[in-house]
């Protein structure tokens, strides 16, 4: 009877440890069944935002299906995908194929009130314009939004040292950089730690490695120091990974005095052509325009001069300097005085009524 029961004690044991595991495993499933529905309702809540101007734009204009090149699909769908737009390669380029429908009709109405050449050509020019802005939208508040994050990229490698050189943790490091950063930089880190929490990426190196990808054609040094960093975090030896967080710095901010190098010897013939075409071009013209107004005054008229010199050149130059300085590489970043008690609000500015009062004024 002993022995029986000696047998069967350990099966009784077996069986109760059996249930125990069973009921932690289906705690656990329940408690990340529960965690996934909290960062679904998350998701959702962040996904309720208002469409934005353009995007009803694209929505309201590519309301017809359109095929485009696979190269022009890819490029596009990249272009949205760092912007967060909720649209379609197809939409923007059937809406900038609808901008031009509308425009050539807007032409026709205003040539058949007013029968001047003048407008059909102005109204053509605007058609042009707003196809353009309307087809490159993606692609230049891609290039301004990499503007502006670039003068933050110098301080997010700085901070993410300074984080880990005292505890050697990429989240941790991440969520500080987020904190201390302002503007684009800023969020696209609180990003990477929103795309983990939401099970997007498994872990915060893996968000890390597909973001800076999107810097390897225009910053390549910043994708090195990060490269360092992540690196840095697999050696066991204290001095060795100090040594790589040192190289991180150095290499971030060597690239960037090496960039503004070759900026600054590449701006010779910019800043030669908007010279010639901003100032010595209307002084040269005004200088002998009566010379030409006297062989050539049928031809030329002062609405064509009004147009050239009003119209024309401004818009050629303001042009050539935007683009310009959208090639400019990283400096400083921009301060933000929003908060500031002197500062108007936003589209607003200051006028004093008496010496203790002012108001805001659009």
């Amino acid at each position: 009877i002993r022995g029986m029961a000696k047998n069967k004690t350990p099966k009784k044991s077996m069986k109760e440890e059996e249930i125990k595991k069973e009921i932690q495993r289906e705690l656990k499933k329940e408690l990340q069944t529960k965690e996934q529905s909290y960062y679904y309702k998350e998701f959702q809540q962040a996904q309720k935002q208002p469409l934005t101007r353009m995007e009803k734009l694209y929505k309201t204009l590519g309301f017809f299906k359109i095929d485009i090149s696979k190269k022009e699909r890819e490029e596009l769908e990249k272009n949205i995908k760092i912007l967060d737009l909720r649209v379609t390669p197809e939409q923007v380029a059937a809406a900038s194929l609808t901008t031009i429908l509308i425009g050539i009709i807007f032409s026709m109405l205003l040539f058949a009130i007013t029968f001047s050449a003048y407008a059909i050509i102005a109204g053509l020019v605007i058609t042009f314009l707003a196809y353009k802005y309307v087809k490159n939208y993606p692609k230049t508040k891609v290039q301004e939004r990499r503007l502006r994050s670039s003068t933050e990229l110098v301080m997010s490698i700085l901070y993410t040292v300074i984080f880990m050189r005292h505890t050697p943790n990429l989240e941790g490091a991440i969520e500080f950089a987020s904190q201390n950063l302002e503007g684009p930089l800023s969020k696209d880190f609180k990003k990477m730690l929103w795309d983990v929490q939401s099970k997007k990426y498994s872990t915060v190196k893996e968000a890390l490695d597909n973001y800076v990808m999107n810097w390897k054609d225009t910053n390549p040094e910043f994708v090195d120091s990060m490269f360092l960093i992540t690196s840095s975090i697999y050696q066991t030896d204290e001095k060795k990974r100090l040594a790589l967080l040192d190289k991180a710095l150095d290499r971030i901010l060597q690239g960037s005095f090496e960039t503004m190098v070759h900026y600054s010897n590449n701006l010779k013939n910019p800043i030669e052509a908007v010279y010639m075409l901003g100032i010595t071009l209307p002084i040269f013209g005004l200088i002998t325009m009566p010379m030409i107004g006297a062989f050539l005054s049928d031809l030329i008229s002062t609405q064509m001069i009004v147009m050239l010199y009003n119209i024309i050149l401004p818009t050629i130059v303001f042009v050539m300097i935007g683009k310009t300085l959208k090639n400019r590489p990283i400096a400083f970043a921009y301060p933000d005085v929003s908060n500031h008690p002197l500062t108007p609000p936003k589209g607003k500015f200051w006028v004093s009524v008496t010496k203790k009062k002012k108001i805001p004024i659009p």
